[in-house]
């Protein structure tokens, strides 16, 4: 791990839709540092779940992360939640 460096780390579904194939990505914007990670989502009885999403080695400071979902057929982004990586 980066020395003053966090990780941020987010859990996610889609509720109402049921389906596998899809991507979800976790972005983190702090100035101009944009990073994103990616996992494969997949279905469950009533949603699809992203599952974990983990950034690590992030610097420390204030952070705008959002999980957008994409599949061939549907598409979503979360509304930003402000999150503070302490050193």
């Amino acid at each position: 791990m980066t020395p003053g460096a966090g990780t941020i780390k987010a859990a996610a579904q889609v509720n109402d839709l049921v389906e596998d194939g899809g991507t979800c990505i976790m972005s983190a914007t702090s100035g101009s540092t944009h990073l994103t990670v990616s996992s494969q989502a997949f279905a469950n009885p009533q949603s699809t779940a992203c599952g974990a999403l983990s950034l690590s080695s992030v610097r420390a400071g204030v952070w705008d992360v959002t999980v957008e979902y994409s599949s061939a057929k549907h598409y979503g982004v979360s509304s930003p939640i402000r999150v503070e990586v302490k050193s």
